[in-house]
């Protein structure tokens, strides 16, 4: 299996707290879209004949694309991969597979991420009109909007477009189009913000019932307008005890609404896991198309430069050398084992020793578990009797430095 991530670069404006490549030349959105469906096609190998099952359209601002650029890009994706309409035991119709010379597609989920502002009754029957004319009632669209809080001066602060009352109105006309998946982005820790105010938005967010709710913690990325404001002090940064404070609300509120907490910063009801988010913890590879995309086939990695102007005067996506569009790193088996100690324990179901063994040897084996005895002892780390290492819930908050820890030293 295999997933394809296509990275749409435009936006209106750009959020203070965004270090995501983005782009407000909207002009360049036509040749942005020739340069995808070149690049779709001159790299349909990277995947090395794995079937494609999810497709996601993140950025930037996915729902600042027409619905006939839309069309473009789901009808080169279908002509390379090949896609028909299969039917289940009881006769209904399933999701799209076919078995095509170029590789093959067995689509199990779509997501496009929009911004609420973006979202209306046309904009949005719209786009599921093109999809189902182009790949047929195969899998259902999902949604997921970036609502970050549900207080009008906290988006003012942190350069949102939408306010409340749109983010809420949104969901519902989502729901009004047939649209079931939907998820949407919370954001805490910003500038002002205090516990009554972050209660409030999870009341708010789980009262809407979507099925899947995703939350992070604000970062001051270097050079993004939100780090100068910080810098020249005219914001200031949640302390680490706030911080936490924060997670832990997340977490209790969202349990008690019946969320399974089963990645690190995301939240679903059973039965809606993000499919394509999941494949990355679970080391499937993936195409990334776009400028500033990135790629992962289980041996070596590739980003695209996040040039806007570069990408779309691009003819071959697949030359090397010097004004190459994209940057290649082979894999050394430190790298490989690193990675899956990162994208494994960032999972509720944690990193298999089975599997670490069987895939790095015991010698790795072995050294995974002399590094994790401190942590098993001081409850940060478990490990459980199915043989899986996973992180504490105590533990989940500060991840990063007890993962970075386990990596490879040699």
């Amino acid at each position: 299996m295999a997933g394809i991530y296509f990275h749409v670069p435009f936006c209106k404006s750009r959020c203070r707290y965004c270090d995501f490549f983005s782009s407000t030349m909207e002009e360049l959105k036509v040749p942005y879209v020739e340069a995808v469906c070149r690049e779709l096609s001159q790299r349909k190998d990277y995947l090395q004949g794995e079937t494609v099952e999810t497709l996601y359209f993140g950025g930037g601002t996915p729902s600042r694309l027409s619905h006939d650029l839309f069309r473009k890009i789901f009808e080169e994706g279908k002509k390379i991969f090949g896609e028909q309409i299969s039917r289940d035991e009881e006769g209904k119709k399933s999701c799209a597979e076919k078995t095509h010379h170029d590789g093959q597609i067995s689509l199990r989920e779509c997501t496009v991420e929009v911004n609420p502002d973006d979202v209306s009754p046309a904009w949005i029957e719209n786009l599921v009109g093109v999809w189902k004319e182009v790949m047929g009632d195969s899998c259902p669209l999902r949604i997921s909007m970036g609502i970050q809080s549900f207080h009008d001066s906290l988006l003012t602060l942190i350069g949102r477009r939408h306010n409340t009352r749109q983010a809420i109105d949104a969901v519902e006309t989502l729901r009004e189009a047939g649209i079931t998946e939907i998820s949407i982005d919370l954001m805490y820790g910003l500038p002002g913000e205090t516990p009554e105010m972050w209660h409030e938005d999870l009341t708010q967010a789980i009262s809407l019932r979507v099925p899947h709710i995703s939350a992070y913690h604000l970062s001051y990325e270097s050079g993004t307008a939100l780090w100068q404001m910080r810098e020249k002090g005219s914001v200031s940064e949640v302390d680490e005890d706030m911080s936490v404070l924060f997670f832990r609300m997340l977490r209790n509120e969202l349990l008690k609404a019946g969320y399974e907490h089963y990645e690190i910063s995301n939240f679903a009801l059973s039965g809606h896991h993000a499919k394509h988010n999941s494949s990355y913890w679970s080391g499937v590879p993936y195409l990334g198309i776009g400028p500033g995309a990135h790629s992962y086939n289980g041996s070596s990695r590739r980003w695209n430069a996040g040039d806007i102007k570069h990408y779309v005067e691009t003819k071959d996506f697949t030359r090397e050398g010097d004004n190459a569009c994209f940057t290649t790193e082979i894999l050394s088996a430190e790298d490989k084992y690193d990675e899956y100690i990162m994208t494994r324990l960032r999972t509720a179901k944690g990193a298999s020793l089975e599997e670490v063994g069987n895939l790095f040897g015991e010698k790795r084996l072995n050294y995974l578990i002399d590094k994790a005895q401190p942590y098993i002892h001081s409850q940060r780390l478990r490990l459980l009797e199915e043989g899986y290492l996973t992180l504490s819930p105590e533990a989940l908050f500060v991840s990063d430095g007890i993962i970075a820890d386990l990596f490879a030293d040699d």
